[in-house]
């Protein structure tokens, strides 16, 4: 009996270690998750008052200068995908932009170079605006094709 009784001793003391150890560790992840919360509502109050501070400074600007501020784009601003020049374009292989232009790169940076005087367009408060080299590419491909339907025979 008394091997018994030692037994069931050492297994509620055993299970009285586990689960202590068990609430500790849950007391420690659960106050570790708090100072998380903690920082992160800190990191957002933060935010908020960078932001209201940037407002406030904006709003003293418009009555310094009469709210003749840069506008966002209105409705009227479409915003043109560019992902195949910006990807596709941008790994060409110069028989690539041959194929695809009738010229190399290097030909096509040398044009734009001595077209940017008096063809370099500038950004707006509106919209950005399109590259040269993008225009130049744009307008040659353009000629391209005309020559292309121009030799195609009709019948």
């Amino acid at each position: 009996m008394e091997d018994t009784e030692a037994f069931v001793y050492l297994l509620l003391t055993l299970w009285l270690f586990v689960t202590h150890k068990a609430k500790e560790e849950s007391q420690r992840r659960l106050q570790a998750a708090r100072q998380n919360t903690l920082r992160k509502y800190i990191r957002v109050l933060e935010a908020i008052q960078q932001h209201e501070a940037l407002d406030e400074r904006t709003r003293a600007a418009k009555r310094r200068h009469g709210s003749r501020l840069a506008k966002s784009p209105s409705v009227w601003a479409f915003n043109r995908a560019s992902e195949w020049w910006n990807i596709v374009v941008s790994s060409f292989t110069n028989a690539q932009w041959v194929q695809n232009f009738r010229m190399s790169e290097e030909t096509l940076d040398f044009l734009c170079n001595k077209l940017r005087p008096v063809m370099e367009r500038q950004d707006t408060s509106f919209r950005k605006c399109v590259t040269l080299k993008k225009r130049v590419a744009i307008a040659s491909g353009s000629l391209l094709l005309a020559q292309s339907i121009e030799a195609y025979p009709f019948s």
